[in-house]
Order: C-alpha cells, then structure tokens, then sequence
C-alpha cells in the first residue's frame, strides 16, 4: 500500500551563509538598500549562500496529512495537536538546533511562503504506523543576533528519510540581515 504525508500552510525558505570578503564589500554599500542589493548585485544569488544552513519547509500554522492511495485521511496533524501521538516510548517530532557561526560575516536571507512544502510517498507492505513517523523541527538561533524558530525540516519514516515530491508556494515575503 502506498501513503502520501503532505505538509501545507505557511512557511518559507532560509538561507544562512558566510559571504566572501568581495560580497561583504558589494553588500555594504550605503547607497542601496540591502535587498535592493541582494537581487541586482550579487552574481550567485542567496540560494547559493548556504553554508550554514538552508531549509524550505513549513513553520506554524501547517497541516500535516497522511493518506492511503485511495485518498482516504488517516492523520490530519498540525501544531496544536502535534504532541497529541506521543507516549512514553513515542515521539513523533525530533528537534534539531543546527549550529551557525555566528562568528562570521553571514548573510541571512528568508521567503515567506503559502502552499505545500512537502509531499512525499512511503510504501508498505501493511498498514501506517504512526510511531514509525518523525517530522524533524529545526530550531534556528545565531547567537543573539537571529532567531528564526522552528521550521519544519525533515521527514521520516522508520528511520528512513523521505523524498520531498512536493513543493508548490506563493512567495509572500522576502526579507534579508546580515551581521556586519
């Protein structure tokens, strides 16, 4: 039996990178106001200033839901009942706090997005078991100077990483700081 888990709502994707000494130069002009620069000045993109951390996922509110192939709902999650699987010996959400240097000249980029950001398929040869599920929540802090909270960043299935499939947003926002 195939099962879908499909998470929507809102969240974004966020970039967090070091940037060269070239690209501290050209992000501090004056002139220009930091977004204005990020899109018409910089050759790579934000994108690729990643090497911090770099996540497209949902942030709360999102719904989480879990289908068979016939399209029938077995789980409908989302952050008010998020903890409501857990037990003793269960734990359906794993937290991660991804370490930045908040050391380095860092440019911190962020898209806010509605719609889907996950859609992956788990095959089986009997039914879903909810205690096999694991939604990583990244919880990203550099140092004093950003807090970004949770997003949503990773997606398993007894033990096994989930291929996202999904990923239909609406650009929303952009919003962009740097550290120096």
């Amino acid at each position: 039996m195939k099962y879908s888990i499909r998470i929507s709502g809102y969240g974004s994707e966020l970039t967090i990178g070091s940037v060269t000494e070239e690209e501290k130069a050209i992000l501090s002009n004056p002139d220009k106001d930091l977004q204005e620069i990020v899109f018409e000045d910089l050759d790579n993109g934000t994108s690729e200033i990643d090497d911090q951390f770099h996540c497209f996922g949902a942030t709360s509110p999102f719904t989480i839901t879990i289908e068979d192939e016939d399209g029938n709902e077995l789980y409908e999650i989302d952050e008010e009942n998020l903890y409501d699987y857990d037990t003793e010996d269960f734990s359906l959400v794993e937290n991660e706090y991804p370490e930045i240097d908040a050391t380095k000249d860092l440019l911190i980029c962020y898209s806010g997005e509605k719609g889907t950001f996950f859609l992956g398929y788990v095959e089986l040869e009997g039914e879903f078991d909810i205690t096999k599920l694991k939604i990583v929540i990244s919880d990203v802090e550099v140092g004093d100077f950003f807090y970004f909270g949770d997003i949503i960043s990773n997606v398993l299935y007894d033990g096994e990483e989930i291929d996202n499939w999904g990923g239909d947003t609406d650009g929303k926002s952009f919003d962009v700081t740097k550290n120096f």
